[in-house]
């Protein structure tokens, strides 16, 4: 999704179509664009399936 991203970093992106960005831990940030936010983390693509845990995310 973001070639950049570090293994595990959490990344956000507005539609299915959006350009994906760094959220980062502990971040205020203001999207790019209006519409549905999606998150993701750094990870190879197509390896999610032996993934578990959570992401907590907190909207102000």
């Amino acid at each position: 999704m973001l070639d950049s991203a570090l293994w595990g970093e959490l990344i956000g992106k507005v539609g299915v179509d959006g350009t994906p960005f760094r959220v980062g831990a502990a971040t205020s940030i203001t999207p790019p664009a209006t519409g549905v936010l999606l998150f993701t983390i750094g990870e190879l693509e197509n390896t999610y399936s032996d993934n578990s845990g959570a992401f907590t995310v907190l909207f102000k």
